[in-house]
């Protein structure tokens, strides 16, 4: 390096704004002993004296490639030189606007500007963008840009282009650069790939229409590279295409070129194992057809099992619907009020529905029942906790007297035991109630409370026997003019059997149980 380039570098190091611009230039150009050195001549031109002047715009925006200028976040530069009529500048801007902006209605405008100022190869421009079809102006514009040095790699700034449209979530902007980047490269490679799972994944989360993707066999051998690679969203937009299963507003035409169910479940299977719980869903739905290919009653089961455990509330209702369907004991109850407990928990609002059907109503308003258990309170306190109880969960007066709060309870509300006083079997046996409201719950646990503080582990046995039991309630609420049925639910024979034996349950509400056990609901 000469000498009075050296001088110039120590007057730019001490501070010369002059010699900082000179310096910069010789660095961006590589020219006067300088080394090309893109990234420190930027930096001598972004003090703040000096990055804001047009001069050091129009050094920055002629020096470096389109490519280049994305890679060191220099757009601004670009754009201010271009503003100031630089012929170079307007030929970069107008690339990359023919890149981001679909419809080309501000490319046009600066083609014309650069033809103006006589700018080199604008002709060229003009021409690649004016002549041929107007849907691949674009790639032919930055083609020709390309060739000339302008524009840089083409693939690199339709990759760029396409992720600064996913950051700012634009997916239309990133679907042109992406299918620009395929009239380019038929084949993807891994970069493209994996920007296209982006675009996708963005696509499926906000499920908008009319976003044109590049060609079913590019995107298709893209989501095979990504989900080689270990992408599980690819692998699970992939599995449900090969499955003929739109994923949101991606249809499955548009993904993959024909119908594969086997190499599409081994795909999903990868996914749900990976952790995506809508992947155990669609698994379940096409092993449990019975004309499928895949068809297998077992895997379908396990799958919803497995989402279900995963916290899917759809799963979990089924779960609970199928559990219920198929009791014939107590025991089969409890099972299917658990899963619609664990959905209903989670907010599930159908499931909310189903548990209520499985509480007998009582009449009468909450104020009066509430001022009946007052008076109540005074006399007898273990059967004002019986009749709370009993009107939170919908008891009849039989379970009202003979249920044990501290063995029946459960996580999800009450089972009420055996009843030895009814002569009739069927109408005897324990009774699973959930607690469908906040205040079933609270009551339970009062009368849990009461009773292990009165009488330990043996619950109401320091009651005396029913009929005394029975007998001193009739009399007390005579006595006090409260109504018993404020507290005691009073049901047919035969919705009692349907509380009783699952397949009597669906039955009775086969209108809600096929709503809520649809996919849609």
């Amino acid at each position: 390096m000469k000498r009075e380039c050296l001088r110039l570098l120590a007057d730019a190091r001490s501070g010369d704004h002059r010699a900082q611009r000179v310096v910069a230039e010789h660095y961006l150009r590589g020219t006067a002993g300088f080394p090309k050195h893109m990234r420190l001549g930027v930096e001598y031109l972004s003090h703040p004296e000096i990055s804001c002047t047009r001069e050091a715009s129009v050094v920055i925006a002629r020096s470096l490639s389109l490519t280049e200028l994305l890679e060191m976040d220099c757009m601004r530069h670009l754009q201010t030189a271009a503003a100031c009529s630089d012929a170079t500048s307007l030929l970069k801007l107008a690339a990359w606007q023919c890149v981001i902006d679909a419809r080309g209605t501000s490319v046009w405008p600066l083609l014309q500007r650069a033809c103006e100022v006589c700018a080199p190869q604008a002709d060229v421009a003009m021409r690649a963008w004016s002549t041929g079809e107007a849907a691949g102006r674009s790639i032919r514009l930055l083609t020709a840009l390309s060739d000339v040095g302008l524009a840089g790699g083409t693939s690199t700034v339709l990759l760029q282009a396409a992720r600064l449209a996913l950051e700012s979530r634009d997916i239309r902007q990133a679907a042109h650069a992406l299918q620009c980047l395929s009239s380019i490269e038929p084949m993807p490679d891994l970069a493209a790939a994996r920007m296209l799972c982006r675009a996708l994944g963005l696509l499926r989360e906000i499920e908008t229409d009319g976003t044109h993707l590049p060609s079913v066999r590019y995107v298709q051998s893209a989501l095979e590279l990504a989900s080689a690679e270990g992408d599980l969203e690819a692998a699970f937009i992939l599995g449900r295409a090969l499955c003929w299963l739109d994923t949101g507003a991606i249809s499955a035409e548009s993904v993959a070129v024909e119908l594969n169910l086997r190499r599409g479940t081994a795909l999903l299977l990868r996914a749900a194992d990976g952790g995506c719980t809508d992947a155990w869903i669609d698994l379940y739905r096409l092993h449990s057809r019975n004309r499928s290919s895949v068809a297998n009653p077992g895997v379908a089961t396990f799958c919803l099992e497995k989402a279900a455990a995963h916290g899917d509330t759809r799963a979990q209702r089924r779960m609970g619907v199928d559990a219920l369907r198929q009791a014939t004991s107590v025991r089969g109850f409890e099972q299917g009020i658990a899963w619609l407990h664990r959905a209903s928990v989670q907010g599930d609002t159908r499931a909310d529905e189903l548990l209520a059907t499985l509480v007998f109503p009582v009449a009468g308003a909450d104020e009066a029942a509430e001022d009946g258990l007052r008076l109540l309170q005074r006399r007898h306190p273990s059967l004002a906790v019986r009749l709370r109880v009993a009107r939170c969960f919908g008891l009849t007066r039989s379970e009202a007297l003979t249920f044990c709060p501290i063995a029946g309870n459960r996580p999800w509300g009450l089972v009420v035991d055996r009843n030895p006083f009814v002569t009739q079997s069927h109408l005897s046996l324990p009774r699973a109630v959930p607690a469908i409201t906040a205040q079933a719950r609270q009551s339970l646990n009062e009368a849990i409370s009461f009773f292990s503080a009165k009488a330990g582990d043996e619950g109401p046995a320091y009651e005396g026997l029913l009929r005394q039991r029975s007998l001193e309630l009739r009399r007390t609420l005579r006595r006090l003019c409260v109504d018993d049925a404020l507290y005691f639910a009073r049901a047919s024979s035969s919705a009692a059997l349907a509380m009783k034996f699952g397949s009597k349950w669906v039955h009775r509400h086969r209108e809600l149980v096929a709503a809520t056990t649809s996919w849609e609901a």
